[in-house]
Order: C-alpha cells, then structure tokens, then sequence
C-alpha cells in the first residue's frame, strides 16, 4: 500500500511479522522484524535483492524481539547476506536489536565450568527448532546461531544510534534520520533488566555455579529460552481457520465484551515500540507489546497501526480503540491461530473507532471476509 510517497509492505508472514517501509523522497528503508525462514526465502529475499540492484539498501532493521515468527526470517538473511561490508543481498545500514550483551549483567572473565556449558547448550538448543510458517520445524543448530552472534561476526552496526547500548526510553527517547523522526515508547531498562532476571533465574535453576562470560553460548541460551517459549502460539494440529468459515458475527454486540487482561509475557514486553513521523503522518509499530503499558506516551490521532501480536484481544484495549483517531489498522496474520485477530478488536474497530479507519490485512481470512483491503491493493 502506498500512503502519499511511503510505501508500506506487509509480507505474508503466516502468523508472523514482517514489514518494510519505503520513504520515497527520502530513499530510506526500514525493515520490521523477519517473519519466519519462508518469508525470507519467498517474500524478503527476492524483494531485497530487486532493491539492492536498483542501488537501494536498508537503512535500519529492527528487531522488535525474540520470538520465532519474528526473528527466523532475520537469522536467514543474516546468515545469507554474510558479512555487512560486502554483503550477498541487501546493504543493511543499522540494526536495532537489544540482545543478552545490552543487559547489565556483570560478566566475570573466568571460564565457565563445563556442566554450565552443557546447560547452556540445553537451553540453547531451543535455537536450533526454525519454527516454520505451518507450524512445522527443522533443526539448524550450531554454536553462534543466535541473531546476536550473527550482528558480531558479520561487523553489523549494532545500536549504534545509542553507542552500542540498548534501545530502551532510558538511553534514546527520540531519533532522526533526516525528516524521519522515531519516539522509542518502548521498553524500559527495567523490563530488559526483568527479562534477564527472569533468564537467569532458569539457567540458576539447572546449574546453580553460574559463572557469566563473553562465551558466545550466552547469546544462544538467552535467545534460545525465549524463542521456543510460545510453542501454542503455532497451530500444528489443526486448522482453526475453518472455525470461522461462514460464521456470522453480531459485531456490536462483541464490542461490548470485556477487555482481555493485558498480555505481560516479558518476552512480549520487551518488545521495541516506536511511533515514527514523516511529512505530518504518524505509524505506531508497536511489536508485540501491548498498547496498554505505553498508551499515554501516544497521541490522539495515529495515520497507521500495525495491531500488536497479529491483533490479539490482550495487546490492544477498547480505549485506545475508541479514543485514538487511526486512519488505517495493519493487520499482519494468516488466522491460523485461534485468537489472531480477536474478534472483539475488529467488533470495536468496526463500530466504535471515530473516523471509520480501514483495516488492511496481508491474507484474506475468514474473520475479516468482505472487511478492509488485501496490502497489495493500492490505497491513497
């Protein structure tokens, strides 16, 4: 889709993510999370490298968190595209990802036992499981797999907007490239520090001389425990897509449903939210952190939303809904997951968001039959 001259491009992601943004005028990209290792190898790869023959590149990446529907696709071009100098697809200017060495956790220079070492091996072996779009997986697994040990041995240029430390409201409240302008609403340093804890708290339970090191295996455990942590996300058994065939909604009616508690997975929480601005438009990409924990930081009128976790009931409340003037939602899911997109957000979207916004959507599921426009259509 293409709002005045940036052009947004959702990837069909499966239940995942994975967008580009395109300022025309500009000439800056920016690259949102990586979906899983299909979309890298039949969206992301083929458009990147149509890019990178017209002379563009990626002027940022960023990596909202760690989570497999999220992350599997940027570990496969970070794999391919080889070392940032000379790279075999796309140039990537800067990567924001807030990885295990931007915690402020005390490294000792001591080797690590090697009971420690088959620990973290155990938990980092979670790597090792490339959760696919269907839900199926494959093993890859090798010491330096981790999206961390990626950014390092291939010389990225890694947060450098904060010097090296993590993107968080506590180092870097608002960025410029150019008229491009990014207000970071999330995370704090202390949900990164409460995603560590809670980190070291698994390692501590299964090896408790815990030595910690600049040992590459550290990156790998910390994305490793993570990354396979939301397993029910994927639908493996069954296809709940068809559930929702031909079923009729009372959509005001489910508007009035109560809010979901919201969604405090630290993994989620952690989730890199920011609001860019350009030439008076305003996009909210959020992740998968919900909008409840920054929602006063926003402001009353948003152009474009990408609804956080693929438009779950626990991310997004009726309030910001009703109160917030949104030109367009994004929603980024294929519908194979039971509560993606719930229906109560797209019952209050619907009936009670002011200004009639349209709901853009990457796959045409069941739920939103007959709602909103496919992206590939052309809009404004």
């Amino acid at each position: 889709m293409k709002i005045n001259d940036i052009h947004i491009k959702m990837f069909r992601a499966g239940s995942g993510d994975c967008i580009l943004l395109e300022f025309e005028k500009a000439d800056f990209r920016i690259l949102i999370d990586g979906g899983f290792v299909e979309t890298y190898q039949q969206e992301i790869r083929p458009y990147l490298r149509m890019l990178s023959k017209k002379g563009k590149h990626i002027n940022l990446l960023i990596i909202s968190h760690i989570d497999q529907d999220h992350i599997n696709g940027i570990k496969a071009l970070l794999k391919e595209n080889g070392n940032s100098n000379s790279p075999k697809i796309v140039q990537i200017d800067e990567v924001w990802f807030n990885g295990f060495r931007h915690t402020e956790v005390k490294r000792d220079k001591k080797d690590i036992s090697h009971y420690e070492e088959a620990v973290l091996r155990t938990l980092a072996n979670k790597n090792s499981y490339l959760e696919k779009a269907d839900g199926s997986r494959e093993i890859s697994y090798m010491q330096g797999n981790s999206v961390a040990e990626l950014l390092i041995k291939n010389n990225y240029h890694w947060n450098t907007s904060v010097k090296g430390s993590p993107i968080s409201t506590d180092t870097i409240r608002h960025k410029a490239f150019g008229n491009i302008t990014f207000q970071i609403l999330n995370p704090t340093q202390k949900i990164l520090n409460e995603l560590v804890e809670d980190w070291l708290w698994m390692l501590k339970a299964k090896c408790k001389q815990v030595i910690i090191s600049d040992n590459s295996l550290f990156d790998d455990a910390f994305e490793g425990a993570y990354i396979g942590e939301h397993e029910d996300w994927f639908v493996t058994k069954k296809d709940i897509s068809n559930d929702r065939e031909n079923k009729e909604y009372n959509w005001k009616l489910i508007a009035e449903e109560d809010d979901e508690k919201a969604d405090a997975k630290l993994s989620n929480r952690s989730s890199i939210a920011v609001l860019i601005s350009y030439q008076g438009i305003k996009l909210l990409f959020p992740g998968d952190c919900a909008i409840h924990f920054f929602e006063d930081m926003l402001p009353d009128k948003i152009d474009i939303v990408k609804l956080p976790h693929h438009g779950s009931g626990k991310n997004t409340d009726k309030n910001f809904i009703r109160n917030t003037y949104v030109s367009y939602y994004l929603i980024s899911t294929n519908g194979k997951h039971q509560e993606h997109p719930s229906p109560k957000i797209i019952a209050n979207i619907l009936t009670k968001a002011p200004g009639h916004p349209m709901i853009i959507k990457n796959y045409d599921i069941p739920i939103l039959e007959g709602i909103g426009k496919l992206e590939r259509e052309e809009i404004g």
